[in-house]
């Protein structure tokens, strides 16, 4: 595609599977003079909102736009803060530079339609900021992560061709995460964020977003399946320069040294926020990095999970373990068909993280009959046991479901150790 005169030869979508790294990726590609990267998640509504601007004419387009996403300019409404060396900087924009720039590439040619206008702000923000682009060979990174499929159908309309990079995590500590993720930014008030976090995992559905179907593993459609591959988070933190050479190459951009810096608008991006952030953190609780550690993906594996927990989830997820290369060994038919049986008894034991998420007063609140007495201990009582066997439920429903459901994951990238002495 053509606009304003800036040849975007490709279009690269971020695909998550639930906490992975995805956002961590993306500020890799950050600083690459070839990649047009808006922060985090700023363009991840476009395809809803451009209905209000399709008719309009392109000055008003910018104003809408502009008044419409304050965050991208405003320092009360900012989203992406912590940035930089000693994390007080943010990731806005000058809006009027941003108006100046979106309104000589709305007047440099014909009118845009939806796509077009979708890379001209791209192309617009980065100007503002103060990048030299090139005029060709730029990749526009588009943050798709967990949308639903009406907005993913959109993007594939506009950009049929565009490839989809997953990030994706064992699913051991993939859920330990998750769960942590959804009691940071307190889904717990609103929701049971243990079977969330299972339901997202291994159903591809997300009750804490809507409940919309999601592909954070697999791609939209078979045919697209080579379009599509997935770097593990593991290997991106033990091996990055070879992972992201390998990244480089499968997107179409030379290597460059910025791909091994995680940067948001040019600033230092970190994994957590700073505590005077008024900005909820997901990642609370985690050690405070910016850039590459090979033992954060596996920190939770031994203290938010039990032996038990751990082979139950492995046997569960056994099929998407060895599609994604997380499981080697290899059992009889027999060995695993007892395996299988032995866990469905063991899901009915609770797992450590549904002990130690705190019960949403809130939720219990909007289900007792009365808070006191008889009846408030029964209503209790039966709140717990819902919330107990919707958990059984959806894992049994899981295991069932990957065991006989044929492998729909997605292809992960391959890569070149060079140096086996990183080997662990």
């Amino acid at each position: 595609m053509i606009c304003a005169g800036y040849q975007i030869k490709r279009v690269v979508a971020i695909q998550n599977y639930l906490i992975s790294g995805s956002f961590f990726l993306q500020s890799l590609l950050d600083g690459h003079p070839q990649v047009l990267s808006l922060p985090n998640l700023y363009c991840a509504e476009f395809y809803f909102f451009w209905p209000q601007l399709a008719d309009l004419d392109d000055a008003s387009r910018v104003k809408v736009f502009i008044e419409a996403h304050s965050n991208w300019f405003s320092e009360q409404h900012v989203t992406v803060c912590g940035l930089g060396l000693d994390r007080n900087e943010m990731a806005i924009v000058d809006p009027e530079r941003f108006s100046d720039e979106l309104i000589k590439i709305l007047n440099s040619g014909p009118p845009l339609d939806r796509d077009a206008f979708y890379c001209a702000i791209h192309i617009a923000y980065a100007l503002a900021l103060g990048r030299k682009l090139p005029r060709k060979d730029l990749v526009l990174i588009a943050p798709i992560h967990s949308t639903n499929s009406e907005m993913a159908h959109w993007f594939m309309e506009g950009f049929p061709d565009a490839l989809y990079l997953f990030t994706i995590r064992h699913p051991a500590t993939n859920f330990a995460a998750g769960v942590r993720h959804m009691v940071n930014y307190l889904f717990h008030e609103r929701f049971n964020v243990i079977h969330s976090a299972f339901t997202q995992l291994f159903l591809n559905r997300a009750p804490q977003i809507g409940g919309h179907e999601v592909f954070g593993d697999r791609p939209y459609r078979e045919e697209m399946r080579h379009q599509c591959r997935a770097v593990r988070l593991e290997d991106l933190h033990t091996y990055p320069e070879q992972v992201m050479r390998a990244v480089a190459e499968w997107i179409g951009i030379g290597w460059r040294d910025e791909l091994l810096k995680s940067t948001l608008d040019g600033k230092i991006w970190w994994n957590t926020r700073p505590r005077r952030s008024k900005v909820p953190d997901a990642n609370r609780g985690s050690p405070s990095i910016s850039g590459f550690d090979p033992h954060l993906p596996w920190r939770e594996l031994n203290t938010k999970l039990t032996r038990i927990d751990r082979f139950r989830l492995n046997v569960i997820a056994d099929r998407k373990n060895r599609a994604f290369g997380y499981e080697k060994r290899e059992f009889s038919p027999l060995v695993r068909l007892l395996r299988f049986l032995v866990v469905m008894v063991l899901i009915l034991l609770p797992f450590q993280l549904e002990r130690e998420v705190p019960l949403s007063e809130k939720r219990l609140e909007n289900f007792l009959l009365n808070k006191y007495g008889f009846f408030g201990a029964l209503s209790k009582m039966i709140f717990l046991m819902k919330e107990y066997w919707r958990v059984r439920f959806c894992l049994w429903k899981s295991a069932v479901v990957i065991k006989f459901e044929p492998s729909l994951e997605v292809t992960p990238l391959e890569f070149d150790i060079a140096d086996k002495q990183l080997d662990n």
